[in-house]
């Protein structure tokens, strides 16, 4: 199906998961103040890579109406 760009669209929410914010007021907030998500790897070992640094996600939120242990299931 592709889409007809004459038809209408809805937006019926937005989110965000960064490394700047879990949520749009987040992510806004600190892209505004100026911060950056860039910093070291922590997360696992990285010792014979040639980049030690990444903008990683400390946490993804369980969505509004999941159930947080199914969402961590799947989560890599």
């Amino acid at each position: 199906h592709s889409m007809n760009p004459s038809e209408p669209v809805w937006i019926t929410g937005v989110g965000c998961v960064s490394a700047l914010g879990s949520t749009p007021r987040e992510f806004h907030d600190s892209i505004f103040a100026g911060r950056c998500g860039i910093q070291a790897i922590r997360r696992f070992e990285v010792p014979d890579h040639p980049s030690q640094i990444a903008c990683c996600l400390e946490e993804v939120p369980t969505p509004e109406g999941w159930n947080a242990r199914e969402f961590a299931a799947h989560q890599p």
